[in-house]
């Protein structure tokens, strides 16, 4: 998913799990803090760009300023690998971060070996104060125990962006709500014949694999991470061949590596149909006068739902943290102070603490409304998210990708290279299930 390539690290967390009982820095006893020191001092560690890192000191701040004694000691790093990696080191020199912010896959590689702190109980004295937030939200950072581990900052959903500009001057229609695969394939070679653009390709990546699986009735990994989540390799197939099928016919762009800055296609009109998680849309946007809209997937089958919302990221309390209860107290404040989250305004994904949402939407351009009204409108037709994919997922995520480039090359067939996929993938998951 995106930046998440945590798996390569995390084999070193299967040689930390004895050791750090062992650990002298890792002692959970809340009262190895003596009485004398001048601070409370805690570590957060998070992953995102500059304009995060600089609203996110800036609540730093106004907490510290709040809480007289206590200093957060900010760890910025520039990707979710980094953050993980950075995590794992600090649990092997027992000095791990005592709030890390991580995704829906990262969280659970921690979780599982009982890393992070359960915080059932810092709600149940308001110290957490998660009242305001639809039980919903909360149940993706539940584990099998039924705690709550980690705490979901936002929502976002995978989508289109498309610019709506491409389509008034070329004169063609969006498709209808609930319209098929096949009216998409129409309308982008419909785009594709009327747009003069040099360079121009109506979709700018294919749409995640994920989400077709779903929308076939199935997922890409069992719940259990341990085989692949489908039986007949057709899906698989399918997907390669339309994918095969779009690149070869020019409807999706290869102009190279895209990002979300002046550059990106949807903004220098090379392309019309984006594939974004909600929370790009206003960054996306801001580089354009053009009008940009989220826009949803197509229909793959007509009996199955393929839609979610994600959990945007988490925040969570290491379970070898001195100050469990001031790391407690400072979520609640990223979550729940009106100043504090009109400095981080949502970018987080939309807050999923209800008066913090509403407050941020009407504060917004129509731009930034946008993620706001299209993850609402989403509440009622989403199907739960997929489990967490396996450890290992890095590793089947290259072996997918060298299949997909021999069956764009000819060398395969979509068949072929559907079948090569699982014998990789059960070679990499077997391999995965043995560390």
């Amino acid at each position: 998913m995106g930046e998440n390539q945590t798996g390569r690290c995390f084999w070193l967390l299967a040689a930390l799990a004895g050791l750090l009982l062992l650990l002298g820095g890792c002692s959970t006893e809340d009262g190895n803090q003596t009485k004398e020191e001048a601070a409370t001092v805690l570590r957060f560690i998070w992953w995102g760009g500059d304009q995060r890192k600089e609203n996110t000191l800036k609540v730093i701040e106004l907490f510290e300023k709040a809480n007289p004694g206590v200093k957060i000691e900010a760890v910025p790093l520039s990707s979710n690998s980094e953050v993980s990696k950075e995590t794992v080191m600090g649990y092997g020199r027992g000095d791990a971060p005592d709030i890390i912010q991580g995704d829906y896959n990262f969280i659970y590689n921690f979780i599982n070996r009982k890393l992070f702190e359960p915080l059932d109980t810092y709600m149940d004295s308001g110290t957490l104060d998660l009242t305001d937030v639809d039980p919903a939200f909360l149940a993706s950072g539940r584990a099998n125990d039924g705690k709550l581990y980690a705490v979901n900052v936002g929502s976002n959903a995978q989508t289109f962006l498309v610019n709506t500009k491409v389509f008034a001057d070329n004169k063609v229609e969006l498709p209808k709500d609930g319209y098929s695969i096949d009216d998409l394939q129409a309308t982008l070679k419909e785009l594709k014949a009327k747009v003069k653009t040099p360079g121009f390709a109506p979709l700018g990546s294919m749409i995640d694999l994920t989400y077709y699986l779903r929308a076939r009735g199935v997922s890409m990994y069992n719940p259990e991470g341990t085989e692949l989540g489908y039986q007949d390799d057709q899906i698989m197939a399918d997907y390669l061949r339309t994918q095969q099928k779009w690149t070869d016919e020019g409807l999706i762009y290869t102009g190279g590596s895209v990002s979300n800055n002046k550059s990106h296609p949807l903004v220098t009109g090379l392309t019309a149909f984006y594939p974004v998680v909600t929370n790009q849309a206003a960054t996306i946007s801001s580089f354009t006068s053009d009008s940009l809209k989220l826009f949803h997937y197509p229909v793959v089958d007509p009996k199955v739902e393929g839609k979610f919302l994600r959990p945007s990221m988490f925040l969570s309390v290491s379970a070898f943290s001195k100050h469990k209860e001031v790391a407690a107290q400072f979520i609640s404040f990223f979550m729940n102070d009106p100043e504090a989250n009109d400095i981080l305004n949502g970018e987080r994904g939309v807050p999923v603490v209800s008066k913090i949402a509403g407050r941020l939407f009407a504060k917004q351009d129509a731009a930034n409304q946008e993620q706001y009204l299209y993850i609402e409108k989403l509440k009622t037709q989403v199907k739960p998210i997929d489990p967490p994919v396996p450890s290992s997922s890095t590793s089947l995520n290259n072996a997918l990708t060298r299949i997909k480039n021999k069956v764009f090359a000819g060398t395969v067939s979509p068949e072929e290279g559907a079948a090569e996929y699982r014998i990789e993938a059960a070679k990499i998951l077997n391999r995965g299930r043995a560390e």
